[in-house]
């Protein structure tokens, strides 16, 4: 552990789970340049290595702890820091690796440069922790994922916490209740993400669609981002994942009406039957989710929808699980994202699980992968099917990179279809920048586009 001093210290990060993390490392990414940090890749020694970590599966703790033991073999001198979700509920167990230095609860990310300069000043190799208790989270720790690293998307954190308490879910003894960011603020931040030259941003939160600020709230947030789109114009927007309940026909007005909304809506479903639905303490039906696509599909006929679906919940039977295929492939869901039940210690379904064990009800590792498989061939068939009802249409593609090996430019089409533009002009660089393409061929989740020149 090692806090030197004199040459240029250097940094590097590594962000796990969802889109609120990677905004949150930017904004501390920006906090080490202003000290004068050098950022480097996470594969090169650096003096200081920042990780911000997920807990929503057991997967996401394993991966967690690959990643530390990752950092202190690429760089053996470095002051190892954890933060997120994972060093808020685990931090004795965090703390408990030796390659760790320093633990950071979710709202104490800021603190770093206080424990790192407290490091190199007392020159002691003991690990410091500072997690406060997650039941009470009135702070709003700031989340803009880089602007000068030439991205072509930010993720602009506006909100955070909840409290739903879905049966299986751990993130809001995490993240504590909701909270958001002030709406002059979230505009702020908007206009100095345009001036910055990125093309796309992304509103994100854990809640996003609890976002509140005094009597406004996301529907107001969204038509206060096109009252404000003048001068150097906001090009892209797009939502992040919001559940099924937050969908209204007043937010979906307020979206249609803003020229620069991207048509994807990502809203988790996590199973398609209601008993379990009901198990899992969602705050819907089937008919309820069904109807929310029905009201999107009539106002974006063209969008992609995104979903997440659990896989094995304690004691889905054989027929549950049928109704949830069955609902799914009648869906106009385009985008499905599958995770194995993975029990979290402390939530109602773990006592779920352990009642479905004796009674001999449990999903077993060898059903869940079953299901799985069935599952993701289902998903293939729907994006592949997306696609192809694509081929002839002309879409809107931010440019993120050109390909080496193919010469084609990599991006996305407003309704989260990749995209692979070919051009005949090879002087033109189009990174970074919105075209305009004819869907020529499609397969899986990638359409082959000709630039419209």
């Amino acid at each position: 552990m090692s806090v030197v001093s004199g040459a240029k210290l250097r940094v590097s990060f590594y962000t796990l789970g969802c889109k609120l993390n990677i905004a949150e490392t930017g904004s501390i990414t920006q906090m080490f340049v202003q000290r004068g940090y050098e950022i480097v890749s996470f594969e090169s020694s650096a003096d200081v290595v920042y990780i911000n970590t997920c807990t929503v599966t057991k997967s996401a703790d394993s991966n967690c702890r690959n990643v530390i033991r990752r950092a202190r073999k690429y760089s053996p001198d470095a002051t190892i820091v954890v933060t997120g979700c994972y060093a808020q509920l685990s931090s004795s167990e965090v703390a408990s690796m030796l390659e760790v230095d320093i633990v950071l609860g979710v709202d104490q990310k800021e603190k770093i440069f206080e424990l790192l300069e407290k490091i190199k000043n007392s020159g002691k190799k003991t690990t410091e922790i500072d997690v406060s208790d997650s039941s009470d989270k009135s702070f709003f720790q700031r989340g803009v994922s880089a602007l000068d690293d030439g991205k072509t998307r930010t993720f602009l954190k506006v909100q955070d916490g909840c409290d739903y308490c879905c049966s299986y879910c751990v993130i809001p003894h995490a993240r504590g209740k909701p909270r958001s960011l002030p709406l002059s603020q979230v505009l702020g931040e908007v206009n100095r993400v345009v001036k910055s030259g990125v093309k796309e941003v992304v509103l994100t939160g854990i809640n996003l669609g609890e976002y509140r600020d005094g009597s406004n709230n996301l529907v107001t947030l969204i038509s206060k981002i096109k009252d404000t789109d003048t001068g150097i114009k906001l090009q892209r927007l797009r939502i992040s994942s919001i559940e099924p309940n937050k969908v209204t026909k007043d937010l979906l007005l307020a979206l249609k009406d803003l020229p620069s909304f991207m048509d994807y809506f990502h809203l988790p479903l996590q199973s398609g039957d209601d008993e379990i639905l009901k198990k899992m303490n969602r705050k819907y039906t089937t008919t309820d989710y069904l109807n929310v696509l029905e009201m999107i599909k009539k106002y974006f006929p063209s969008a992609g929808i995104g979903s997440d679906i659990i896989v094995g919940f304690p004691g889905e039977c054989e027929r549950e699980f049928e109704n949830a295929c069955n609902f799914i492939k009648s869906s106009p869901i385009t985008h499905l994202h599958l995770f194995p039940y993975s029990r979290r210690e402390g939530t109602v379904a773990a006592k779920m699980e352990i009642e479905a064990i004796k009674n001999k009800a449990a999903v077993s590792s060898e059903e869940k992968k079953k299901r799985m498989a069935i599952l993701k061939t289902i998903a293939e068939k729907k994006i592949n099917d997306f696609s192809l009802s694509m081929i002839g249409q002309k879409v809107t593609v931010l440019c993120e990179n050109k390909k080496n090996r193919t010469g084609l430019y990599q991006g996305y089409t407003s309704n989260y279809l990749r995209a692979l533009v070919s051009i005949s002009n090879d002087k033109l660089n189009l990174a970074n920048s919105i075209v305009e393409a004819s869907v020529t061929k499609a397969k899986g989740n990638v359409l082959y586009v000709s630039y419209l020149q």
